[in-house]
């Protein structure tokens, strides 16, 4: 009878943890996307440049290799220009990069 009763509370406070965790969904006023511009919306020179530089460090690739083409909405870097990425790709990428944010931009 104990065991017994023993097994359902922890079952009980498990299935909480299981459930309790869940997130709710992302709203457009919500301040962690308050900074992420539409994806179709022309660069601010300033934005650009922090991305190309966060581009630079991440993928340890010369600043003057990474390219952004405006009409395809991409970044190409690399050494010999091997990687293309999607700008909406990049920027979720790099709005998430809190680690990177402390150490090079202050």
């Amino acid at each position: 009878m104990i065991k017994t009763t023993k097994a359902g509370i922890i079952l009980y406070v498990f299935s909480f943890l299981l459930t309790g965790c869940a997130k709710g969904p992302i709203t457009p006023n919500d301040p962690a996307t308050a900074n992420h511009q539409s994806s179709t919306a022309p660069y601010d020179k300033d934005r650009l440049q922090k991305i190309e530089k966060f581009i630079s460090i991440s993928w340890e690739t010369p600043i003057d290799k990474v390219i952004y083409n405006d009409k395809k909405q991409d970044f190409t870097f690399g050494s010999d220009g091997e990687i293309i990425m999607s700008r909406e790709k990049i920027e979720n990428l790099y709005d998430s990069a809190n680690e990177y944010k402390l150490k090079h931009e202050k």
